[in-house]
């Protein structure tokens, strides 16, 4: 004789016994899915973490090998203000100096150069300076720009120079030879820079109350 109040217990064992299977599959599955989205979310955020260390690295390395050549700039007084009275007194120096006969000059005001396409985010001015001389000798030249080199407070290129004798006559039968030249130069400024500083995460620090002067003409 078949028991059927065992077989339904069994039964109802068996159901109980499912459901609370499912329940405790059901709950460590959850378990798992929160643990693993908690483990990607830590592991973006060391990923994060790592990306932003080496970017810190780079510029803090980029930094240091360019620090001596911007610090050059900086005691050159390249960057900021154009040092026109400076120029002017060099030249007036050094005239007397090696006594050169006569130098001439005129400094138009300084322009915003034209920078290739691929060069943003900094502005270069160029001051051009017309040098009309009348000079003892070649040697006469060399010590102006040696004077320019060594005392001038800023940084200049020679666009073009060109040399010339021209014969003078005197009262009597000879010719006294003078040698003139003219010399076209650009001296160059940038915008004053203000070293970057970065936080922990090597972002930028950006700085506060930033300003561009224009220059003076004299």
């Amino acid at each position: 004789m078949i028991d059927w109040q065992k077989i339904r217990r069994e039964i109802h064992i068996f159901i109980a016994a499912l459901l609370f299977a499912l329940t405790l599959g059901g709950t460590l599955l959850f378990i798992h899915q929160q643990s693993y989205t908690q483990w990607q979310q830590a592991s973006n955020q060391q990923r994060q973490a790592s990306i932003r260390l080496q970017t810190a690295s780079n510029q803090k390395l980029l930094l240091e090998q360019y620090q001596q050549r911007f610090n050059a700039l900086k005691t050159g007084n390249v960057l900021g203000e154009e040092q026109r009275i400076n120029w002017v007194e060099t030249i007036q120096q050094s005239s007397t100096r090696h006594a050169i006969p006569s130098v001439k000059f005129t400094l138009d005001q300084r322009a915003t150069a034209t920078l290739p396409e691929d060069i943003t985010g900094i502005t270069v001015y160029i001051s051009k300076m017309r040098l009309d001389m009348n000079l003892l000798h070649e040697g006469d030249l060399y010590n102006l720009f040696a004077d320019l080199d060594s005392r001038a407070q800023g940084l200049y290129g020679i666009k073009s120079c060109t040399l010339k004798h021209e014969g003078t006559p005197t009262s009597g039968s000879e010719i006294t030879s003078s040698l003139n030249g003219n010399c076209d130069l650009y001296w160059y400024t940038l915008d004053e820079i203000i070293e970057p500083q970065y936080d922990e995460n090597g972002e930028p620090i950006a700085p506060d109350g930033m300003m561009q002067d224009g220059g003076e003409e004299i």
